[in-house]
């Protein structure tokens, strides 16, 4: 499988990508969620902040405000391209905007950066459920932040606001946000505000120079040798589809929670999960995925096992099996573009209440010279009822260099590199508002 190259700093793999799957559905089904709800501001994970404070990206403001003449009249080449790309493999991101020639709201001195055309508004609705109130919905608009910031570098972003939180490349120097309080702030409920530096406005940072692969950020962990379990409460889990087709099971499942869905007959995917597979040694694996009676209903349950430049179906009972059940053994390649993928659409008639459970997959290598230590968290142990299995060689997978768009599934999944020095720098107190 071709590999793309990486920055100095290398990235973090996360599941958001376009996946190749035989007869499976486009991306863009529903908004990708690294959690299906959660509460409270704008949170960096622990991995993402260490990237963000490795990072070396030139801060560049907008300059004095000298009137239109100043301004750009539109956006950057590199602003262009990437408000396209977040589009294109955010499907969270309804829409994007930002041009303004305008000055620094509350600092009349001062052009914004949005009258630059470096500067990107990403929005995303808010979520009401909660309130009433319009409150940004973190479980999709955290992930498209904090891959911005994770790879701040091999990009070009120099500062990112979300849900009342301030992220720039020189704050610090230790990759935190801090709160966002500036004067008539708004308070970026509804849309992320980022800016590109003068090389990224240009298209001369590494990300524009390759084939722009599909987005990957901090979050899914490589699993050892021996395999692993992926839950669905893992960053490595995404539900697509209508938020109101989910539903939580605390108290029960892979660390102690699932979702489920129902199925239905149409023709292409309404809600589907899929749970990414980062595997550190390449081998032959058994597949399993993890069962709750209670949901797990629907006889024709249809799973999609990609696994190097394959995609192979497996249909499942799942009213037949409880635990641990096995779908089959597949090869894999090391690295990503490889996952798990169960659907919700069905041919023919389906009754009500066909539920389908989403709770944990595993995969063992079956390799008996493989490294001894045991899959994590795997309290239930080996075994279950073999699906039926329909392996066919996916016709619509390109594995070419060429383009992004070809090479369909392709997630690039680096290892994090040297990691820069980071040098406190001054903090710079004026940012530009949307």
């Amino acid at each position: 499988m071709p590999h793309r190259k990486v920055s100095p700093l290398g990235l973090i793999a996360l599941c958001v990508t376009t996946a190749c799957v035989a007869n499976g559905p486009a991306e863009h089904v529903g908004a990708a969620q690294g959690e299906l709800a959660r509460s409270g501001p704008w949170a960096i994970p622990a991995d993402v902040l260490a990237l963000a404070a490795s990072q070396e990206v030139p801060m560049t403001e907008g300059g004095p405000w000298v009137g239109s003449s100043g301004c750009s009249g539109t956006f950057t080449q590199g602003a262009r391209a990437l408000g396209d790309y977040i589009r294109d493999n955010f499907p969270q991101v309804t829409s994007y905007g930002g041009y303004s020639c305008r000055a620094i709201v509350g600092d009349a001195q001062w052009m914004s950066v949005h009258g630059t055309g470096r500067a990107l508004d990403l929005f995303i609705p808010v979520d009401r459920a909660v309130s009433g109130e319009a409150n940004a919905d973190n479980s999709k608009g955290d992930v498209v932040a904090n891959w911005l910031i994770a790879n701040a570098e091999y990009i070009g972003i120099q500062r990112v606001i979300w849900d009342r939180y301030l992220w720039q490349s020189d704050d610090w120097g230790d990759g935190r946000a801090t709160p966002y309080n500036s004067p008539g702030s708004h308070p970026h409920n509804d849309h992320i505000h980022m800016e590109l530096s003068v090389e990224g406005g240009q298209r001369a940072t590494a990300f524009f120079s390759g084939p722009m692969d599909a987005p990957v950020s901090g979050g899914c962990a490589a699993l050892p040798a021996v395999g692993g379990v992926v839950d669905n409460s893992s960053t490595c889990f995404q539900a697509f589809g209508n938020d109101t087709g989910w539903r939580h099971v605390a108290g029960a499942g892979i660390e102690s929670s699932y979702v489920w869905t129902n199925a239905a007959s149409a023709s292409a995917p309404s809600n589907w999960g899929r749970w990414a597979l980062n595997l550190s040694t390449a081998g032959t694996y058994t597949v399993e995925v993890h069962l709750v009676a209670e949901h797990a209903v629907f006889d024709r349950a249809r799973y999609s096992i990609v696994h190097n430049e394959e995609a192979d179906t497996v249909m499942l009972d799942q009213h037949a099996a409880n635990g641990w059940v096995t779908l089959g053994d597949f090869d894999f390649v090391a690295g990503g573009a490889q996952s798990v993928a169960l659907y919700d659409d069905a041919p023919g008639t389906v009754v009500s209440d066909q539920h389908l459970c989403f709770d944990a997959i595993r995969v063992i290598n079956t390799d008996p010279n493989a490294v001894t230590d045991s899959p994590a968290d795997d309290p239930l142990g080996h075994g279950g009822t073999p699906g039926s299995t329909s392996r066919v060689q996916n016709p619509g997978c390109s594995v070419s260099d060429t383009s992004s768009a070809s090479r369909g599934a392709t997630f690039f999944v680096l290892a994090l590199g040297a990691m820069l020095s980071a040098l406190r720098r001054r903090r710079h107190n004026e940012s530009s508002t949307s």
